[in-house]
Formats: C-alpha cells, sequence, structure tokens
C-alpha cells in the first residue's frame, strides 16, 4: 500500500488477506492411498514441489538436491507441479543427472489438493518470493515443509517448517529433508489459520460487507 499510494495514502488503505478454503486443502487418507495407488507411488517417499518453472523457483537447485537425496533414499521420488519457460531446460537436467525416471512432471492441474495428500515432504527452494500460497496449502494438508528464506514467518503455520538458506548446500538440504520425512506430517493448523485472518469465509464476510454496507465494518 505504501508503495502504490505513499505513507499518507496508505493509512486508508484495507488489506485484504489472500486466503484459503480449509477443507480443500485438508489432510485426507483415503485421497492420499488413491493417488499413491494411481501413480504407482506406494512404498515411496516423495518429495514434491509446486510452482512455473522460472528462475526464481530454483528448480535446478531443487534438482540436485533430489539427486543427493535419491542417491541415499533409492525408493524415493519427485514430483514437480507447473509449467513455464525453464520446463524443457529442467528436465534435461534431470536426465544429466540421471533422475529422469525418478521425477514426474505434471502439468498444471485443478487436483493440487490431491497430490499434497501424496506427498511426503514439500520442497520450496525459491530464490525470492511474495507471499507464496504453497507452502501454507502444504501445512493445511499436513506437509513437512523444507525451505528458502523465501517463506517468511508470517507463513509459518506449523512446527513442520524447516528453514535453510540455500547456501547451506545440497548435502544439509538432504539431511534436513530426511529428517522431516521421517517425522511425518504435522499437527492441524485451523487455529492458526484464523488467528491470522487466513481463512476463505473470513475474508470473504469483509468483502460482503463492503458491498452490502459500503463500510469495511
Amino acid at each position: 500500500a505504501r508503495y502504490l499510494f505513499g505513507k499518507k495514502g496508505a493509512k486508508s488503505a484495507v488489506i485484504m488477506n489472500n486466503a484459503l478454503d480449509y477443507e480443500t486443502f485438508r489432510f485426507d487418507a483415503g485421497i492420499r492411498e488413491k493417488m499413491r495407488r494411481k501413480y504407482g507411488l506406494k512404498g515411496c517417499t516423495v518429495l514434491g514441489h509446486v510452482g512455473r518453472f522460472h528462475k526464481q523457483k530454483n528448480h535446478s537447485f531443487l534438482l540436485e538436491v533430489f539427486a543427493g537425496y535419491r542417491r541415499q533414499e533409492e525408493n524415493s521420488r519427485l514430483v514437480l507441479i507447473g509449467d513455464g519457460p525453464l520446463l524443457e531446460q529442467v528436465k534435461e537436467q534431470a536426465k544429466a543427472l540421471g533422475i529422469s525416471e525418478r521425477v514426474m512432471f505434471v502439468p498444471p492441474t485443478g487436483e493440487v489438493n490431491c497430490w499434497y495428500m501424496a506427498m511426503d515432504v514439500l520442497v520450496f527452494p525459491s530464490r525470492y518470493e511474495g507471499w507464496p500460497l504453497v507452502p501454507i496449502e502444504a501445512q493445511i494438508a499436513g506437509l513437512p515443509v523444507v525451505a528458502s528464506p523465501a517463506v517468511v514467518p508470517g507463513q509459518i503455520l506449523s512446527e513442520k517448517v524447516r528453514i535453510l538458506p540455500l547456501t547451506e548446500g545440497v548435502s544439509v538440504w538432504c539431511r534436513q529433508i530426511r529428517e522431516a520425512a521421517a517425522q511425518g506430517r504435522g499437527k492441524d493448523v485451523y487455529r492458526k489459520l484464523a488467528e491470522r485472518n487466513l481463512l476463505i469465509e473470513q475474508e470473504a464476510k469483509k468483502l460482503d460487507h463492503f458491498y452490502r454496507q459500503g463500510t469495511w465494518g
């Protein structure tokens, strides 16, 4: 708001949170079983990532991490959901690293929530972000998250989030991912979502009031 309107104008600005539908992303063991059976993931440790194939998302580092992780955990898979200008480059890197058969490239899909159920850890090594929703969605699904400092404190709802500088390198990231996978899913984060006004029904109520009354209440 300060960027758009200056300090004076920002005082009268209203900030609406980019909120989420809790029920859509809440963990469902039945969906997990169905997804893992459908895509041949039963018995595998599944690392996942959701994001455009763009320099910002740092897929090159993610592939290096997975290549290192797989040397220690052979029965593992990496699921990459998204599209973008670097998709073919990332596929070529996967081939060069000898992991292409263990990496699943999933086009943009309306079933991202189901993929969260199938995953065991979300890996999010972005170089930079604005306010990414993916780590929050993953936490609603109970997923452990291993992320760069691009995920800020306001987005951390679960004790299962680990923030690692990219400078820590592949071996440290592999170790943290392995530990996160071993600890399993986190506790329900509904209360924390509500406390931070990140539930869609909370923000929808504010907007509804504005449309009906002409004020933000």
